[in-house]
Formats: structure tokens, C-alpha cells, sequence
């Protein structure tokens, strides 16, 4: 899993500055958001923690929102309100990832460096399912364009109800005509990731009914060639192995 930095040179990366945003929890900021500041979140250009309560010492942004999962839809559009007003033109591309998310900003770099953020781009791990969205938990990219899409929807009440926060997310963009696509990479391997992958990686092992249910009818892989070489995200995280991610992908070295 080592990222050679010999190939990210040849990737000749387009530097677009991104923005990540992350909702967390006053009881988070310790353990999951720590990690996520302490690791991944140094890549980014501009990094934002979302909370119910603000924190000047970590920093935390405070919502006017409850906390719980029922909630999580009011701090999306709390939080997307928030940064258009605020952020709107400090980025070019948007990163929501869960503080349980680890996010390979090299390789995120790469694929976005493809696309025009004056473009309405929502990049992430599609589902058909709910007419299409992407993954809260394997984390979404906005364009610029996006970003203010969405903020329009919502200005104008042309968010459908319902359904959970990715599944909100996917609606109201839908709404406007901004629809999720296929990140795979060309061997049709994933690049963002809803679950850990060790299970995928195991060749034979029962997959996950959930992924089956939600990707269909594009084909589920267990074994090595269920995920790309270049991946973007992995969600279920817990902070111990974001450190330990961390440290396999940045500082193992092999002999040779």
C-alpha cells in the first residue's frame, strides 16, 4: 500500500486547492476528529470540523443543530450554508468526509485534477439505489459549481424530504440535474470506500449484502482485484488505525 513517491511525480498532479469538512461531536473532538487533524487532515488545503458546540482550542465550528443521526441531515445543510458563505472562493473542490474516514488526499488529487470545478462535479462512492447519491460515509467532493447549486436548492426549496443525509444530498442535487457517476478506475475497481476493505480483499469471502443490494446491477469483486491500486477513501476507521494507516502508506519503506 505504500504511495512511491516517484509515482505521484509522474501523475503531474493539477494543484486545485480543496476545502475538507468534517461533522464531528463535542464528545468526538478527542479520539475521531483528533486522529483525522492528527493524520490525513494535513493534506488539505482548508480543514473544518463541524460540532454542535464551538471549540476555539481545537477549532470546532458550532451549528445551531442537535447531534445524533436523525440530525445529520440539518448539519449538512448547516454546515454546506456555512462554507458558501465563509469559503465559497478559498477552494475549488468541497471534501465532506465522516470523522471515521481516511481520506488519501495524493490520490484524491489525482482524480480531481481530470475535472473542471466550474463543472457541477459530485464525486464520491455512487449507489443506485434512491435514484443515485454517493456514500456519506466513504466521503463526497463538490465542485465550486456544485457547491453553489446546492445552496440554490436550498434557498429555493427545492430540496425533496427524506431519507438519510447522503441520500438528502443526492435528491436535492438531483433535483437541479446534477447526478453521481461511476468512480471506479478503468479495471472497474473501487476508488472510495463504504467499509473497510480487508473483508473485500479476502477472495471468497461472503460480500456485503448491503454493497450488493446498492450497487446494482454494476458487478460486486471480492479478492485482489475488488479495489483500485489508487484509492481515494476508507470509512470505518477507528483512530488507532488511522495512525497505523498513516504510517503504512507514508513512512514503510522496502528494501530492495
Amino acid at each position: 500500500m505504500q504511495l512511491k513517491q516517484n509515482d505521484i511525480n509522474r501523475m503531474e498532479i493539477k494543484r486545485s486547492r480543496i476545502l475538507c469538512w468534517i461533522p464531528t461531536s463535542p464528545t468526538s473532538l478527542a479520539g475521531r476528529a483528533k486522529s483525522v487533524k492528527d493524520t490525513w487532515g494535513k493534506r488539505c488545503d482548508m480543514l473544518l470540523f463541524f460540532s454542535s458546540k464551538a471549540d476555539s482550542s481545537f477549532p470546532a465550528i458550532g451549528l445551531n443543530v442537535g447531534e445524533g443521526k436523525s440530525r445529520l441531515v440539518n448539519k449538512t445543510r448547516a454546515s454546506l450554508r456555512y462554507i458558501y458563505q465563509h469559503h465559497m472562493h478559498d477552494a475549488d473542490w468541497f471534501l465532506k468526509a465522516d470523522d471515521d474516514t481516511y481520506v488519501i488526499m495524493e490520490n484524491l488529487r489525482y482524480f480531481l485534477s481530470k475535472l473542471n470545478p466550474s463543472d457541477p462535479h459530485y464525486i464520491g462512492r455512487m449507489f443506485t439505489s434512491y435514484g443515485g447519491y454517493n456514500s456519506g460515509g466513504a466521503g463526497y467532493v463538490f465542485s465550486r459549481e456544485t457547491l453553489r447549486i446546492f445552496k440554490k436548492a436550498l434557498d429555493e426549496g427545492g430540496c425533496p424530504r427524506g431519507g438519510g443525509e447522503d441520500i438528502f444530498v443526492g435528491k436535492c442535487l438531483r433535483s437541479q440535474g446534477v447526478k453521481p457517476v461511476s468512480t471506479r478506475d478503468s479495471s472497474g475497481r473501487e476508488t472510495f470506500f463504504q467499509f473497510r476493505t480487508a473483508p473485500q480483499l479476502i477472495p471468497g469471502r461472503p460480500p456485503y449484502e448491503f454493497l450488493l443490494n446498492y450497487s446494482f446491477p454494476l458487478p460486486y469483486k471480492n479478492g485482489p482485484d475488488c479495489c483500485s491500486d489508487y484509492p481515494n477513501t476508507f470509512h470505518k476507521v477507528n483512530p488507532e488505525t488511522m495512525y497505523l494507516l498513516e504510517y503504512l502508506i507514508y513512512r514503510v519503506k522496502v528494501k530492495t
